[in-house]
């Protein structure tokens, strides 16, 4: 029992120890996406999605 409880207890420092030096903060500045740089036409997919369902719908109704 006692064996039992030194190896959970030596799993679990492990695992914290691998947790907060997973957690740490590398980015250091924001990334913001312009209007501007954008090219082309874009779409949301929502609209397509909303479009097709509605379509289905008609349809399945005729």
């Amino acid at each position: 029992m006692r064996t039992l409880r030194l190896i959970g207890t030596t799993l679990l420092m492990v695992m914290l120890a691998v947790n907060f030096t997973a957690c740490s903060d590398d980015e250091d500045e924001q990334t913001i996406i312009e209007q501007a740089n954008l090219i082309g036409k874009w779409q949301s997919t929502w609209e397509n999605i909303r479009k097709n369902i509605t379509k289905a719908l008609l349809l399945k109704e005729e």
